[in-house]
């Protein structure tokens, strides 16, 4: 019995490996490489397994978000509330305290390599907001200077986050559909949120209002 559990087991995880080889082969440019990667996040603590639980959450959790397309096609927020959540629990099994959180998310700024930030900034632009009647004329002058701002990868992470909120903390699932069905057309999407996405300073914005005003 006992020889037929530990075959058992070792059957497991040569399919648990083969799973992730399968997952992150993508990412690597030679078989070779992927497995040191592999057998480096397996061997590397023992004691605590914090590399090797790492790297299993971002093939869960990347996993399930791309599943998401089968499962419920065009509900986008599902796809990213999974992967926020899986940079959550990277952010813990890295040993961060709560209060440390907002560094994890800026040096994530940084991990973005030029062909990521080029595909990023070519595929998707802002353009503009959908101004409703009856604005004061400080709200007008807030509006122009968010109309003025181009995409960040702060701002387009910023979104991001905006989306997964409506979707945490309203259940709102289905108004932002972020990504195109297709790549032969433009998609134009909307998002609504109090969130200050371009990171403008208030007072900034009184600046503004003033220039808007000797303009009348």
């Amino acid at each position: 019995m006992k020889n037929n559990q530990d075959f058992d087991i070792r059957d497991f995880l040569e399919e648990y490996r083969n799973k992730l080889l399968t997952f992150y082969a993508p990412y690597f440019e030679d078989e070779k490489s992927l497995t040191e990667f592999v057998e480096l996040a397996f061997n590397y603590d023992d004691k605590y397994s914090q590399v090797r639980y790492m790297i299993q959450q971002v093939e869960r959790f990347v996993s399930l978000a791309n599943d998401i397309e089968k499962i419920r096609p065009a509900r986008d927020p599902f796809r990213i509330f999974f992967l926020k959540t899986c940079l959550e629990s990277l952010f813990i099994t890295a040993g961060f305290k709560k209060k440390e959180k907002h560094l994890f998310f800026e040096e994530f700024e940084n991990c973005f390599s030029n062909e990521g930030l080029e595909y990023i900034f070519s595929c998707i632009e802002f353009t503009g907001i959908d101004k409703p009647d009856g604005l004061s004329i400080r709200q007008l002058a807030e509006l122009s200077v968010l109309e003025s701002q181009s995409l960040t990868i702060s701002s387009f992470l910023n979104i991001i986050k905006a989306i997964r909120d409506n979707f945490a903390h309203e259940g709102d699932f289905w108004s932002t559909q972020f990504f195109a069905q297709d790549s032969d057309s433009i998609w134009i999407t909307s998002l609504r949120t109090n969130e200050n996405v371009f990171n403008i300073k208030k007072d900034s914005w009184n600046r503004i209002l003033d220039i808007f005003e000797q303009k009348r």
